[in-house]
């Protein structure tokens, strides 16, 4: 059969062109997704850039804000921290965007010119505010130029968000595509090698037994290919499976929805294991059960020492397959490491942070321990980002809306709740009310014992006023010593019998700073829709005038 040997010899060389095809797919495949990667990373930075200007510059105003209201310097403090963190800020963001499109470039520079004016009128309204008082502060303010360059700041940034969002979404579908590429070439070569093994083990059987071995051999190397093809599969499901938990986790979401996502992704990434997510608790000396999987339950009272978890005491996972292994007090007695257990202890850390600690256990093993270790790791540390991200988010937007001397809401929120409980008052025809108050003497009271004693009634005055009102009611600071209870669905009547309580109240109330003892009394200024009408600002005028009512008869009275 000589006629038959450039047909085995093409047919050989061919079969080994393929498989050095499908050899060629993954290193070609890690060098597209790892270029992937790395652009997905520099929009990740530059996304991180953008909210951080943005952030900063909220801090700045907010420090301007209540400078602005009080005079007082330590609200300051936040406004000095942003100014000397934002140059470094603009100075990344540049450098992020360095290699973008000039259109790219014009947009951020945009932004980092609006952030400078913005920077610009927050330092002028302080000034202004330390060399002419609040009156002429308080008439910039009114002039509306700060929340125009806010907004436009803001408007920008959303903008610059809006884009890279749509550019990590095209770098994804890049990804999942070049997946798919490396997916169909490895299938093909699959099928090409198998049509070329039948060519050649056929022909090898019709002239020699020896060459039976031979097709043999590759029959052999095809279920090889294939058991690796399915492999590969897996592999695939399982990075889109964390592709798509880490934009899910992405997503603004509360700290339960975050365990509970991640509980139902773990479960289907690791297949056959339990687990359950540890967070320390408010107090931080220990850890709580706070979700899990499998067939563990998360019970909030089987609480984790720190010191319990090898994982959280050297800041690292930690893994035990074997008994005589160094094992964390927190495992199950009911362990059975010699029938294959695996435990995995792995801490969220975030940011230099560590907020909780996730405990996998794999019963009786599993296949492929690295691989799924290494998914296992991704998951926390997505997680842990998730979580501080949220708790983040939850801070920024506590400081925006509360007064931190008091707790009480500040003026902005009061503004926007007022105008909220006016429209809904008028849709549902009921009578909504205003409590002003304003402590007696409190400029006297400063004066002589000092601004940290008028800290300290203010404090008793707001938590007084807290523990009084029903839980629709909204308690704010309008400015200095005047404040503010908004009372929807509630009469004049009711209003100043509420009022005349609180006034009682506050009167039998006897605060302290440190050694000193002070007895504090206000005067209440009460408005009613039934009165003053459903204008925001005529209803305020109206209270306002009531308070100054009960100033001018002697002061610590309620009047309307």
């Amino acid at each position: 059969m000589p006629h038959r040997t450039p047909r085995l010899l093409l047919a050989a060389a061919t079969a080994t062109l393929v498989m050095s095809v499908t050899a060629a797919v993954g290193p070609f495949t890690l060098f597209w997704t790892n270029e992937t990667r790395n652009d997905r990373n520099l929009v990740e930075k530059q996304l991180d850039g953008i909210r951080t200007v943005q952030g900063l510059l909220v801090d700045a105003e907010t420090g301007e804000r209540g400078y602005a209201l009080t005079g007082m310097e330590t609200f300051l403090r936040p406004y000095y921290i942003a100014t000397s963190q934002l140059p470094d800020a603009i100075k990344l963001l540049r450098e992020n965007y360095r290699n973008d499109s000039a259109a790219e470039i014009a947009k951020v520079e945009d932004f980092i010119e609006k952030s400078a004016l913005k920077l610009d009128h927050l330092d002028m309204v302080i000034k202004l505010r330390g060399t002419q008082g609040s009156a002429a502060t308080v008439a910039e303010i009114a002039t509306g130029n700060g929340k125009h360059l806010m907004d436009q700041v803001r408007d920008l940034g959303s903008e610059l968000i809006q884009a890279e969002i749509e550019e990590v979404a095209v770098l994804d579908n890049q990804l999942n595509a070049n997946l798919r590429w490396a997916v169909a070439v490895s299938i093909a070569s699959f099928l090409l090698t198998l049509v070329l093994g039948r060519f050649i083990y056929v022909s090898m059987r019709q002239t020699i037994k020896r060459q039976a071995e031979s097709t043999a051999s590759a029959l052999s190397s095809s279920t090889q290919l294939s058991k690796s093809l399915k492999n590969l599969e897996r592999r695939n499901a399982e990075i889109g499976l964390l592709a798509e938990m880490a934009r899910l986790l992405q997503t603004e979401m509360s700290q339960e929805e975050t365990l509970q996502l991640v509980s139902t992704y773990c479960q289907k990434l690791l297949e056959g294991s339990s687990g359950t997510l540890y967070l320390y608790r408010n107090s931080a000396d220990a850890l709580q059960p706070a979700a899990s999987w499998g067939h563990v339950e998360a019970q909030s009272d089987a609480l984790i020492g720190p010191k319990d978890c090898w994982a959280i005491r050297r800041g690292h996972s930690h893994v035990v397959e074997h008994r005589h292994e160094l094992r964390c007090a927190h495992y199950s007695e009911k362990s059975e490491f010699d029938d294959g257990d695996i435990h995995w202890c792995l801490p969220l850390i975030a940011y230099g942070e560590t907020l909780g600690l996730l405990h996998i256990q794999h019963a009786g093993g599993t296949d492929d321990k690295e691989v799924s270790r290494q998914f296992a790791e991704a998951a926390a540390e997505q997680t842990a980002l998730a979580l501080a991200n949220g708790r983040m988010r939850q801070v920024l937007q506590v400081q925006s809306i509360k007064d931190p001397l008091t707790g009480l809401y500040n003026r902005r929120f009061m503004e926007e709740t007022l105008k909220r409980e006016l429209s809904k008052a008028t849709r549902d025809a009921v009578d909504l009310s205003v409590i002003m108050l304003d402590l007696d003497n409190f400029k006297k009271l400063n004066d002589i014992h000092g601004h940290s004693a008028g800290d300290a009634v203010l404090r008793s005055t707001a938590s007084l006023i807290m523990k009084s009102i029903r839980a629709t009611d909204v308690a704010c600071r309008f400015g200095g010593e005047e404040l503010i209870i908004i009372l929807p669905d509630c009469s004049i009547e009711d209003a100043l019998l509420r009022a005349e309580s609180i006034r009682d109240s506050l009167e039998s109330m006897s605060p302290t700073d440190g050694m000193q003892t002070f007895s504090v009394t206000a005067s209440f200024g009460v408005a009613s829709t039934t009165r003053s009408g459903t204008d925001q600002t005529l209803l305020l005028q109206a209270a306002d005038a009531a308070l100054y009512k009960a100033k001018r008869e002697g002061k610590n009275r309620v009047a309307s």
